[in-house]
């Protein structure tokens, strides 16, 4: 049974958890079962809280995201707590790869918008009033 009451930061800290499982797998829990929504819903409230579908993760991410997935609110690490987890506090960027998935974006030039962008912003900047009917003209 759903019990409704006051939501706080774990709630969020749960969100990024399903986020990190969407991102992973491009879809959300139990959507290759191929239920609906609410039946996920349902399911993850009635079952241990989702993980991945197949363990070609790394140990860091399996347990990150278990810290941020325990179903007692109590339980689950706060934003503080997982900065500190070594999924976060020991990576380390590789070039290989930012190079691999940014191809040509180390020697590309600026286009001229960038280069005539001062970062100030002007008056001719600003929207235009909303015409006669309360909409943008954009």
């Amino acid at each position: 049974m759903l019990i409704s009451r006051a939501q706080d930061h774990r709630a969020d800290v749960w969100s990024f958890g399903i986020t990190i499982i969407e991102c992973a797998e491009v879809d959300p829990p139990y959507r290759k079962d191929g239920i609906s929504p609410m039946r996920a819903l349902l399911k993850i409230v009635k079952n241990p809280a989702p993980s991945f579908s197949d363990h070609t993760w790394s140990d860091d991410l399996f347990s990150f995201l278990e810290a941020c997935l325990q179903k007692n609110e109590d339980d689950r690490s706060t934003a503080t707590e997982l900065k500190s987890h070594a999924f976060i506090a020991d990576y380390q960027p590789d070039p290989a790869v930012l190079q691999q998935l940014l191809p040509g974006a180390r020697d590309a030039s600026p286009s001229a918008a960038d280069e005539n962008f001062s970062g100030d912003f002007d008056e001719a900047d600003e929207a235009p009033p909303p015409d006669e009917e309360g909409e943008f003209g954009f």
